[in-house]
């Protein structure tokens, strides 16, 4: 589990170096600027995805279980 938060957090890390030689390079692209504001909204969309990313695993889990319950159930009212 410790190593999760690891791996997580140098991710985010990794996200954040990303997004900063982004806006460093924009700042040479003609009619694009370097925001500090965009690279912050980068950094909480790469956290946000991280904090996100095991609700939404298990829901999608959730759902496969859900889909293999009902699969044989309609199967069976079909023969009905």
């Amino acid at each position: 589990r410790e190593m999760g938060r690891k791996w997580i957090l140098i991710a985010i890390a990794l996200s954040a170096l990303y997004g900063i030689s982004d806006e460093f390079h924009q700042s040479f692209v003609p009619e694009r600027t370097s925001d500090i504001f965009d690279w912050f909204a980068d950094l909480v969309g790469a956290s946000l995805l991280f904090a996100l990313q095991k609700p939404l695993l298990a829901l999608l889990r959730l759902e496969k279980r859900l889909t293999e319950l009902a699969i044989p159930q309609a199967a069976d009212r079909q023969t009905e």
